[in-house]
């Protein structure tokens, strides 16, 4: 059953994008690409320090334990001055397996060794290191690097 929350009605004017230079970064310089990074990262760093966020995360957080008293199947409309918000029913979590000893059981030991997943974590808890070392690959590296830009002036 479907929940609707209205107050007065009036619309707002949606505020406009600010326009931002667009370069493309395969066409520069590692030098330009360097100052460019920096700049998109200081002009970032202003907007999220904001106190707007802060507010917004409040908010947030102030709405979703309102809606936390509907059914997870509601669909809510909240309409307020200036804004109507539809919220929407809550996402369904994924189905989970609780019973891995009856899975292992019905399938056989065989079947249910090729298709079990044991994490680091978890032969970490139950092996010793000598155990461990056989069964774990060593640490490798990915491509992922972190960037820090600090300005020069």
């Amino acid at each position: 059953m479907p929940v609707t929350i209205a107050k007065s009605k009036t619309k707002a004017e949606p505020k406009a994008a600010p326009k931002v230079e667009l370069v493309e970064p395969s066409e520069m310089s590692d030098e330009d690409l360097a100052d460019r990074y920096g700049s998109l990262e200081d002009q970032i760093q202003a907007l999220t320090s904001n106190p707007l966020y802060a507010q917004f995360a409040l908010v947030q957080e102030e709405l979703k334990a309102r809606m936390a008293k509907y059914d997870a199947t509601d669909l809510i409309k909240i309409k307020g001055k200036h804004w109507l918000l539809d919220i929407s029913a809550c996402s369904k979590s994924p189905r989970k397996v609780t019973d891995n000893a009856n899975v292992a059981k019905m399938l056989g030991n065989e079947v249910f060794m090729t298709i079990a997943k044991v994490t680091v974590g978890d032969a970490e808890k139950y092996l010793t290191p000598e155990q461990l070392q056989k069964v774990v690959s060593p640490e490798s590296y990915t491509s992922n690097r972190k960037v820090s830009a600090s300005f020069l002036g």
